[in-house]
């Protein structure tokens, strides 16, 4: 994914916030004032979820590889806490991380109290 087209700095860069940015074209958080221009290049949640695994595999001619959940891929996913589409798309990055996989291996587990 490129970087999101806010002023953003460094730390905040992560998928969750983009997804936030891709949707609204505003600063995170930010529920009102006007999308950054072109407002018509918000995106819907459903190809901004698809556009950070499948289309980064495209992207890099290893469609084959990775970006599907297969077999014979290496499998990068993240799990969260609740469905993102039952979320407004400033909430989103607030949602909690429960699994993280890289080369379908848990990395990140969190754990309940």
């Amino acid at each position: 994914m490129d970087y999101p087209a806010t002023d953003l700095p460094f730390p905040q860069i992560s998928p969750l916030h983009g997804i936030e940015i891709g949707c609204t074209r505003r600063a995170p958080g930010a529920t009102k004032g006007e999308p950054l221009p072109p407002a018509d290049q918000r995106i819907r949640l459903a190809n901004m979820l698809a556009g950070y695994p499948v289309n980064g595999g495209r992207q890099l001619r290893m469609e084959n590889e990775i970006g599907l959940i297969a077999p014979s891929n290496q499998v990068d996913l993240v799990a969260v806490e609740r469905n993102l589409f039952q979320k407004p798309p400033h909430r989103i990055p607030a949602v909690p991380v429960v699994l993280t996989m890289s080369a379908g291996r848990i990395v990140f587990e969190r754990k309940h109290p």
